[in-house]
């Protein structure tokens, strides 16, 4: 009791334990914090915060159905609640149920008005749904209610870029340094502004994950012809794959050599990318190493199929505690019953293991991680295929610079090298887009793909006789 106030009562078993669960979800220490909240609701089922903390921590740890179960419960005991609302809309987002998702949030708006994210989680969603244009004004009001918030600066440089608006979207996509946890690496020499270099030297480093890296490094001949020396600083996996290209490299970590500027990766295209018709070329802007990936090769000669097709099912950047991206070796298996079509793995990362655990092995689908060293060995293993289909992740990116095609499997709203179907990507033409709107229409998105390789297999098969077509004229 306060001594202050006499009147003020102690708080309740079930406060004490909500208190304890708010406390514990604040430090990150989510299974402890449900435990919580469960003896809070117990104590008191009518304690509507637990229910809505709870359904909070289901959000965050991917378990989405629980999450839109107790929000449910949280909104019946009150109804009028900005922040369950919220809560409820976007698990359902995450789920592609987007048309109550906007339905809550616009409503959690109409109580609320002026708080920012809630223009923002709306933005969201709306761009989910393929109306990038709506989610930029949702956005935009984000920004004019609290304009210093990097999270609506963010949203709103992505959908600018999405929508081609290259002139105002690469200055905004310097927001991403004041974001929770982003920080843009300090040097003692000035940052490029693409002026002349005039016999100067230049450091290109890396300032994006591995996979978008892999689009950027198109900007990187320009650069050159800017007179000076470029030198490119990069993860030693993708060393030798730049060295390919003529452009001398340094490991991420080396002690730098004496440079006169510096420029993150990505920051290129602030000055050579200014509209949707600047994209520099030509594609391929990279090249396999010689003799890279030469036992991959060998591999798969010794395969006899109509169709060779190289697979990746799972997109590793997606963090453990999120949705999955919902594709997994067991939707890919529905590739084997278009007749003449073998697969090869190019799978990375802990997902490699798939193969023993639901194959027994890599009998039925070899696994070319076996024998391929580094990203430049998988570079040059990609010739021996015929097709690649993949997850959008780093294989896409890196199919796309090699100018291979590829079928990209897409959920969600892609990003803004596609075209707003998630069809066509205008920076890599060989790249043809297979998207979901959410992890639950994955197996529809599948029913297309299994149908457009049968097609591709009568074009081969088409080809193969006297009479066929040029088979180096298939419609991929």
């Amino acid at each position: 009791m306060d001594p202050k106030n006499p009147e003020q009562s102690e708080p309740s078993d079930a406060e004490r334990a909500l208190a304890d669960g708010v406390r514990l979800q604040a430090s990150g220490r989510f299974r402890p914090a449900v435990a919580s909240y469960t003896s809070a609701i117990r104590l008191d089922p009518d304690l509507t915060a637990a229910y809505k903390n709870m359904g909070a921590i289901m959000r965050s740890i991917g378990r989405l159905r629980a999450s839109v179960a107790c929000n449910r419960i949280a909104l019946q005991q009150n109804p009028e609640d900005p922040g369950t609302l919220t809560n409820l809309g976007n698990a359902l987002a995450d789920l592609g149920e987007f048309e109550e998702a906007e339905s809550l949030l616009r409503r959690a708006l109409e109580l609320a008005p002026r708080v920012a994210p809630l223009h923002r989680n709306l933005g969201v969603v709306l761009g989910r749904r393929g109306h990038v244009e709506d989610a930029l004004e949702s956005f935009d009001q984000a920004c004019r209610i609290a304009p210093d918030d990097p999270d609506n600066q963010w949203e709103r440089a992505k959908a600018l870029l999405s929508l081609k608006d290259f002139e105002n979207g690469w200055p905004a996509f310097d927001w991403r340094w004041q974001r929770s946890g982003e920080h843009r690496r300090l040097f003692s020499v000035p940052r490029w502004d693409g002026s002349p270099l005039e016999d100067q030297t230049l450091l290109i480093h890396f300032d994006v994950r591995l996979s978008d890296a892999l689009k950027f490094l198109r900007f990187v001949p320009n650069a050159k012809n800017a007179g000076g020396n470029v030198i490119v600083e990069c993860p030693p996996e993708l060393s030798e794959l730049i060295r390919a290209t003529g452009v001398p490299t340094i490991t991420t970590g080396d002690r730098l050599p004496d440079i006169d500027f510096e420029s993150g990766l990505a920051e290129l295209a602030a000055f050579e990318c200014t509209s949707h018709d600047d994209l520099p070329g030509p594609i391929p802007y990279l090249q396999a190493p010689d003799g890279s990936g030469a036992a991959a090769r060998e591999l798969v000669k010794r395969v006899p199929a109509r169709l060779r097709v190289g697979i990746a099912w799972d997109d590793h950047r997606v963090a453990p505690a999120r949705p999955s991206n919902g594709h997994r070796l067991a939707e890919f298996l529905r590739l084997l019953d278009v007749p003449g079509v073998r697969l090869f793995s190019l799978q990375t990362g802990a997902a490699r293991t798939d193969l023993e655990r639901e194959l027994g092995g890599d009998v039925l689908i070899p696994d070319l991680g076996r024998v391929t060293r580094d990203i430049a060995d998988v570079a040059g293993c990609l010739s021996s295929l015929d097709l690649i289909v993949t997850t959008d992740n780093l294989l896409a990116n890196l199919a796309g610079a090699l100018g291979k095609s590829a079928w990209v499997l897409l959920v969600g709203t892609p990003d803004f090298t596609w075209d707003a179907r998630g069809e066509a990507n205008a920076w890599f033409p060989s790249l043809r887009g297979f998207r979901a709107e959410s992890v639950g229409h994955v197996p529809l998105v599948f029913d297309r793909v299994v149908a457009s390789l049968h097609t591709l297999v009568g074009q081969r098969a088409a080809a193969d006789t006297p009479n066929g077509a040029d088979s180096t004229k298939l419609h991929w």
